[in-house]
């Protein structure tokens, strides 16, 4: 039950399956794993390789778009240092060609001069009102953002200053109008992937540039994420990047693409930044594509490590199912079956060898053994086991041994013992003969004593009808002198109950004479008392006194007559009593002699009884005596012949001791 107890829960699956189950696995586990962090890891190092890309091409672009701001805003500022244009010497035509000769030289739009009350040399107009000239005549270069909606171009704006020193005093305000497109131009070179782009942003959210130019002007997204909740998202990431930060969101655009949005401040601008947003997906394809070769890899690797898994597992549970096989032929007694061979030099090789020691030694051990009890068997107990028994076989060497030894020593005082039953077999034989003729020579004297008991038997029965009858006749003498004894003893035992009553009535009458002299003591005393009384109240009670006086006399006189009457019949029953005494011991002395005398005859008819009871034991016990006595003189005769039998039974078994085989008794131990 123990080892029922701590035995392992049986596998339903064979060690082969096992081990193919538990590789292949651990491969899948492994690889599937190994397989997810790479393409987790390729997955998130494209986002963040393009992520740093879309930021750095957002803070390029961004850079460009300043750099191209500060070289109009240099060319204006320079304009503002010209000392022909701040000259009032030099003519107007001088100063309008030299405006129009930057204008050819870098495209722009316009080039103009404003006086100090915002008057245009070139259009007359006014523009005092404007925000531009209010800033550049304080002595500030400033940029005006492009309003579509109402048709305001971009304006850039730089003090003039009094002759061409700057920062002396603004005379007037030199303003130039670039041509929209630059801005158009580096959004349109700004390609990110097929479906990617980027627009700018002014200071209140509102799109500056676009691909899209309708967008251009019109588009502000805080205004539209109000209404439309769809555009939140957008609305928050612009914000932030009115808020001039530089970042990277995602963001899921109308038609369902996740798109990456980067987006950075534009420097020496007006508040102005720039976003750049790509399709993840046209970035990310060559990362799916590296996950769909990762799982291709997985999978092949997967069937490599399966099919290594399979060649492992063939390699390493064939022989081992193998040794099992062994082992449960060698369970159920298979013994000759050599064991599969194994040449290696790891555990396998161990477990081969093992195997190999297991079967040879248990092959041994059972022969060794079957030569021994087949020695035994054919009476040879001089073997000794022969193999080598090790380690816990070792017990088994030794109790065969002693079971060995045992036989020997068993089979040796067997023969000794077969040997003294021989010889008392035949000593037995000469008793029991012996003993007949004795039994024989008993059962004559046993009949001569028997009949000499029966004669003694039929006196002793006759003397004991004598005294029976004897015994009856005292019987009947006895009896009558009882009754008569008996009758005596009633006499004087009614004689002494007379003089008990009448010691009883002397008492009775002596108490009476002492009442009458206490009367007549009473009655004196009373008479003293009525004399004390006086002659009228004490006559009546000394008369009453007087008169018990005398009745107290009169009871005295009474009771001493009577008490003579019963002292004298006392008297008369004492001599009765002592002359019925004397006749009941007269009696009881013939009784007590009679009684002797019966139980004298008594004693004798008794003694004749157990007499004849006695000996008629006596002659029952000589008959048994004689049927004893005849019966052990067959026993006796069956006793030779039993004798005889076992001296031939012993020898017998003499001869089948010594047809063993076996150490000498000095040698058993």
């Amino acid at each position: 039950m123990a080892v029922q107890k701590h035995r392992r829960k049986q596998h339903s699956w064979p060690i082969k399956r096992r081990i193919i189950f538990i590789v292949v696995l651990m491969i899948v586990i492994m690889s599937i794993a190994l397989g997810s962090i790479s393409s987790v890891l390729n997955v998130s190092s494209s986002k963040s390789v393009l992520e740093l890309t879309m930021t750095e091409i957002a803070v390029l672009a961004g850079e460009r778009v300043s750099a191209e701001i500060k070289q109009y805003t240099n060319i204006v500022e320079s304009l503002g240092t010209e000392k022909v244009l701040s000259s009032p010497t030099v003519s107007e035509r001088e100063k309008v060609s030299l405006l129009e000769e930057t204008k050819e030289r870098y495209g722009f739009l316009e080039v103009d001069l404003l006086d100090q009350k915002g008057q245009s040399m070139l259009t007359k107009e006014s523009s005092f009102s404007e925000v531009f000239f209010q800033q550049a005549i304080q002595g500030k270069t400033y940029i005006r953002d492009p309003e579509a909606t109402q048709s305001k171009p971009l304006v850039i704006a730089a003090p003039l200053w009094q002759a061409g020193m700057e920062g002396r005093y603004a005379i007037g305000v030199v303003k130039i109008v670039p041509d929209q497109d630059f801005i158009n131009r580096i959004i349109m070179d700004i390609q990110v992937g097929p479906n990617g782009g980027a627009y700018m942003l002014d200071k209140n959210g509102t799109i500056l540039a676009d691909r899209d130019p309708s967008r251009v002007g019109t588009v502000n997204m805080q205004e539209l994420a109000k209404t439309d909740p769809t555009k939140k998202v957008q609305a928050e990431i612009e914000k932030r990047m009115i808020a001039r930060e530089t970042g990277v969101d995602t963001l899921t655009s109308y038609q369902g693409a996740v798109q990456l949005v980067a987006y950075a401040p534009i420097p020496n601008s007006n508040g102005w930044s720039i976003g750049i947003y790509a399709t993840r997906s046209d970035f990310l394809g060559g990362a799916s594509r590296s996950v769909f070769i990762t799982i291709i890899l997985v999978i092949v690797f997967i069937v490599i490590g399966s099919g290594v898994a399979i060649r492992f597992a063939h390699s390493l549970a064939d022989p081992i199912k193998q040794f099992a096989l062994r082992l449960t032929q060698l369970a159920d007694g298979d013994l000759t079956s050599p064991p599969p061979e194994v040449f290696t030099q790891d555990e396998i090789g161990i477990l081969a060898g093992a195997t190999h020691r297991i079967v040879q030694g248990l092959s041994n051990l059972v022969k060794d053994q079957t030569h021994v009890l087949k020695q035994m068997a054919q009476g040879d107990f001089t073997v000794r086991p022969e193999h080598e028994y090790n380690g816990d076989f070792m017990p088994i060497h030794d109790s065969i041994v002693e079971i060995l030894n045992s036989m020997n020593d068993t089979l040796h005082r067997i023969h000794i013992a077969a040997a003294q039953v021989a010889i008392g077999a035949k000593q037995m034989s000469a008793g029991a003969q012996d003993l007949s003729d004795g039994t024989v020579r008993q059962a004559s004297a046993v009949e001569e004593l028997s009949s000499t008991v029966s004669q003694i038997l039929a006196n002793v029965n006759e003397n004991n009808s004598y005294a029976q009858e004897a015994n009856r006749e005292m019987g009947e003498v006895s009896t009558h002198v009882t009754e008569g004894n008996i009758e005596m003893r009633k006499m004087v035992e009614a004689m002494k109950d007379i003089e008990a009553s009448a010691g009883k009535i002397g008492v009775i009458i002596k108490t009476i004479e002492d009442i009458a002299t206490q009367t007549n003591l009473l009655a004196l005393n009373a008479a003293v008392e009525a004399a004390r009384a006086g002659s009228q109240a004490g006559k009546g009670f000394a008369v009453v006194a007087d008169e018990v006086r005398r009745l107290a006399g009169r009871s005295a006189s009474a009771a001493q007559e009577t008490t003579q009457l019963i002292e004298n019949t006392v008297e008369a029953v004492r001599s009765g009593v002592q002359l019925a005494d004397a006749t009941a011991q007269d009696m009881e002395s013939a009784a007590k002699v009679t009684e002797k005398t019966v139980q004298a005859i008594q004693s004798i008819a008794d003694a004749s009884k157990v007499q004849a009871s006695s000996l008629q034991q006596i002659d029952v016990g000589i008959g048994q005596i004689s049927s004893v006595v005849q019966a052990n003189s067959g026993t006796a005769h069956q006793s030779a012949s039993a004798s005889q039998s076992l001296a031939g039974q012993a020898q017998l078994l003499r001869e089948l001791v010594d047809n063993f085989k076996l150490v000498e008794e000095a040698n058993i131990r």
